[in-house]
């Protein structure tokens, strides 16, 4: 909490500077995943809590747009999964870690597994959030299946994380999620641990 505060402020720090000393607004960014954690509205609650005389404009934007706002100073701060490009110009704080959760259509043979193990997706349908919408995240997790010797086979990329929670229900592939992404309604689609080995 102290981190993602001293983040916002951060934001006010240069928002005061880029305004010279008179800040009346402070612009944030958000990713739609992060925008489930507590954290993001702990803080931008916090945030106006301590400064009730700045307005707020948040925007939810994924993280390739985020850092490319960020590097034209078109946002102050903002709270993401992770970036695939971290410019020198941007600071950024690591706020928290998540595990990442497998979802899988209702009927689905891995159902009932404690854990999934990582070559049991060998031959699975994914659907990931669009490059460059979420390339870190998705980046990292095909590396780690290459390493494994194979690559996910990717049937649909969309703009957002929740529209791929909801085309795995809709159409049966499957995805990776944040484990806080489990807050989102649940409906005809489940959500199971993956085990790296």
């Amino acid at each position: 909490m102290r981190a993602a505060m001293r983040t916002l402020e951060q934001g006010v720090m240069h928002a005061r500077r880029v305004s010279q000393g008179q800040v009346e607004l402070v612009r944030i960014a958000l990713t739609s995943s992060a925008a489930f954690h507590p954290l993001a509205t702990t803080a931008i609650r916090a945030f106006r809590e301590s400064h009730p005389g700045i307005s707020i404009e948040l925007s939810e934007i994924n993280a390739a747009e985020i850092i490319e706002m960020m590097s034209n100073g078109q946002i102050d701060t903002a709270i993401l999964r992770k970036p695939i490009d971290t410019p020198a110009e941007l600071r950024f704080e690591l706020l928290a870690q998540e595990r990442m959760l497998l979802v899988l259509p209702l009927g689905h043979a891995l159902i009932g597994k404690r854990a999934v193990p990582l070559d049991a997706l060998a031959g699975e349908p994914f659907i990931f959030v669009r490059q460059p919408g979420a390339p870190g995240m998705y980046a990292d997790f095909i590396r780690t299946c290459e390493a494994r010797g194979f690559t996910p086979r990717v049937v649909d990329e969309v703009p957002r994380m929740v529209t791929a929670i909801n085309l795995v229900a809709a159409c049966g592939g499957v995805t990776l999620v944040p484990a806080l992404m489990q807050r989102y309604p649940a409906g005809d689609r489940a959500l199971l641990p993956r085990r790296g080995r």
